[in-house]
């Protein structure tokens, strides 16, 4: 049943209660999340996002967490608030995807009872601008966890290591080493407040976006080695210094020069010349290289038809 942006007039009809599929989104929804929803139990998806219900989330009644059946669960963009405790949402086993972001939910503590507790299932978790200041550390023991969404929070503790998608942009993340992903193939860490030398993150990343933070050093060689995947490369707002590294351009595997597209590192305290070699990158889109101190004439790129 999808009443997706066109919510109809009058009453559902009561005998709804081997509903599957219920998608509400972008409606004009207010007040408490209505209570006939908690009778549904055969409930697989369930979309109330972009609405506008309000109220602490806790008065949401127990028992809507004991949906074996529902994988698929979006509140996002509403007026909820209060603090989510682990205990409501493990008892979803079967969930595959969460979004709770737009919401004023500070806190996702775990409960005394379910230390070892977490959703098994879960694959995509958004958690996005909701005043979060800690990480939900109960998702460490999601083995299927692929995308998590926390970005636009506060939050200033560790993570994870078993990622693949980890956005925590816009917060207030103070050290490399904080960052969780040894196996990440696209951590966005932009907008934190991040300091020190810019170590080399994991070769296997296809985007590395950790521009407008404070990192300050050099550009290190050892970052070429990033380029075997790489695709986005912004390190771009930071205090680097020194000079862009030869080796940008001369990767070792050809298949690099193919996927390389966009390398932006404005904002910076660059000196020296371009490196020539950045020419080979043929599938190049964006080179910017704006407010550093660059004293050069611009290289020129071969144009190559595919």
């Amino acid at each position: 049943m999808d009443f997706s942006g066109n919510f109809p007039q009058g009453t559902l009809s009561n005998n709804i209660s081997g509903l599957s599929y219920l998608d509400l989104y972008a409606n004009l929804l207010n007040g408490r999340v209505p209570g006939w929803l908690f009778s549904l139990p055969s409930l697989e998806y369930l979309d109330l996002s972009s609405n506008k219900f309000s109220g602490p989330i806790d008065t949401i009644p127990s028992f809507f967490f004991d949906f074996m059946n529902l994988t698929f669960l979006d509140l996002s963009s509403n007026n909820l608030s209060g603090n989510i405790k682990s205990c409501m949402l493990v008892k979803l086993r079967n969930l595959r995807s969460l979004d709770l972001s737009f919401n004023n939910l500070p806190s996702l503590t775990r409960c005394s009872n379910d230390v070892n507790s977490t959703l098994p299932m879960i694959i995509e978790f958004q958690f996005s601008s909701c005043n979060m200041h800690r990480f939900p550390s109960f998702l460490n023991a999601s083995k299927h966890l692929q995308v998590l969404d926390l970005s636009n929070n506060q939050i200033q503790a560790e993570g994870w290591e078993d990622l693949v998608t980890l956005n925590l942009s816009v917060n207030f993340l103070t050290s490399v080493e904080q960052i969780p992903g040894k196996h990440l193939f696209i951590p966005d860490l932009r907008s934190n407040s991040l300091q020190g030398p810019l170590t080399t993150p994991p070769q296997e990343l296809s985007y590395f976006l950790i521009s407008n933070n404070e990192l300050v050093g050099e550009i290190s060689s050892k970052s070429c080695n990033l380029s075997f995947l790489l695709s986005v490369l912004d390190l771009s707002k930071n205090k680097l210094g020194g000079t862009i590294p030869d080796c940008f351009g001369t990767f070792s595997d050809q298949l690099s020069l193919i996927v390389l597209r966009t390398v932006s590192l404005s904002g910076n305290q660059l000196e020296g010349s371009i490196p020539q070699s950045l020419t080979n990158c043929y599938r190049l889109e964006v080179l910017d290289l704006g407010n550093n101190n660059i004293n050069d004439t611009f290289p020129r790129f071969q144009i190559c038809k595919f």
